[in-house]
């Protein structure tokens, strides 16, 4: 790395900053501007004695020191005469000053709140949550009592990894010997890297609606999931990831991803071609969109490492062409072309959806062109399949 800039801003909401209080406030600014400086710091605030904070919550669900098996914690509480705001927080620590998860330290308009994703929780964890409400005037109550409970489900499988066998891929893994023990599994495909796993259609900025990616449920620890027969309904997707379930049907959290190498050629190469007869096949890889990311060019928020391939023939006799864009081998051989002959397909990664961006120097006319480009040997990867090709009258 040569040189590294990075340029932020700073928002600060009017919660976030500093409170001002009844009587006399010190209020300091300092820089460390050498230069000359204009800075103009207004202050502006509404003060109230006559307004009476918000009770504190008493809270409902989940009851303090009790294990809880539901596949999703809905936090409950009471309702809070004059309040229109709830704050809620969860935490591993005893006081709350940090949250667990960003998703538990929310304010709400309503008295309950309930997360659908399952694995937030852990087993042999103790978790602390409380709840305080906030007027229409914008005054916060007191914080309720704290509360405990703990989760009692599976733990994510482990030890993901794939099989090949005659021409098949197979998708093994473990039980974790953490939390309950599993009975069966959700099994999730998709092309996305790191992608959400999901039993229903859902929403993806940049995709629109989705459909589910749930593939298979098994009792098994192994998944058939790359195979060219068509008969075996493999998935051939280049990303896997699994759930577990327990005998009270409490799911637990997602494994890691596994991700295959790709490209990878999965489909079987013909074997026979008819002399004067047009021939044609596809070939069918393993494919990656990549993930959703954000760049600075329209339209912002979009999967820009999306691979695209070059399809190529390394040896093939002269009648065979491929589309480098599509994979499909065509031609029509010849009688003067009866006989065998080694085929042999090449699929390389390229990056179509890249973009390169101008970064100027700071006082020099030198521009780095380099930003986003894919010339590391890590973006590098390619495939080939051989194969004997016996053309018959």
């Amino acid at each position: 790395l040569l040189e590294l800039k990075i340029h932020t801003d700073l928002l600060a909401t009017p919660i976030s900053l500093p409170r001002l209080s009844l009587g006399q406030n010190n209020i300091r600014y300092t820089d460390k501007n050498e230069d000359s400086r204009q800075v103009l710091i207004t202050h502006a605030y509404q003060e109230s004695g006559n307004i009476t904070p918000p009770q504190r919550p008493k809270l409902q669900y989940p009851a303090d020191k009790t294990v809880n098996d539901d596949a999703w914690i809905k936090f409950r509480w009471n309702e809070v005469p004059g309040a229109k705001k709830y704050h809620i927080r969860v935490s591993r620590r005893h006081d709350l000053k940090t949250s667990y998860r960003p998703c538990f330290d929310v304010y709400v308009g309503e008295t309950e709140l309930c997360n659908k994703r399952t694995g937030l929780f852990s087993t042999d964890e103790t978790y602390y949550w409380s709840v305080r409400a906030r007027s229409a005037e914008g005054v916060w109550g007191d914080w309720s009592s704290i509360q405990t409970f703990s989760w009692c489900g599976p733990n994510p499988p482990i030890e993901l990894k794939t099989i090949k066998q005659s021409g098949k891929i197979y998708l093994n893994w473990k039980p974790n010997p953490k939390g309950e023990k599993p009975v069966r599994y959700e099994v999730y495909a998709s092309n996305m890297k790191g992608f959400k796993p999901s039993r229903t259609q859902y929403t993806l900025l940049s995709l629109g609606e989705v459909p589910s990616n749930l593939i298979a449920e098994t009792s098994e620890t192994e998944l058939l999931i790359v195979s060219p027969d068509p008969k075996d309904k493999a998935q051939n997707k280049s990303s896997y990831r699994v759930i577990a379930i327990d005998e009270k049907g409490t799911p637990g959290g997602t494994s890691w991803p596994l991700e295959l190498e790709h490209p990878y050629i999965y489909n079987s190469p013909p074997t026979e071609a008819k002399a004067g007869n047009p021939f044609k096949h596809r070939v069918l890889i393993l494919k990656s969109l990549g993930d959703l990311q954000y760049r600075y060019n329209a339209p912002g928020y979009a999967f820009w490492e999306r691979e695209g391939y070059e399809f190529s023939l390394k040896n093939a006799p002269k009648w065979l062409k491929i589309d480098p864009k599509t994979g499909i081998m065509s031609g029509t051989p010849r009688s003067q072309d009866i006989g065998e002959t080694s085929v042999t397909v090449k699929i390389k990664r390229t990056w179509p959806y890249e973009v390169t961006t101008l970064f100027a120097y700071q006082g020099t006319n030198k521009k780095d062109t380099r930003s986003f480009l894919k010339d590391a040997p890590e973006y590098q990867a390619s495939d080939e399949q051989t194969f004997i090709l016996n053309v018959i009258r």
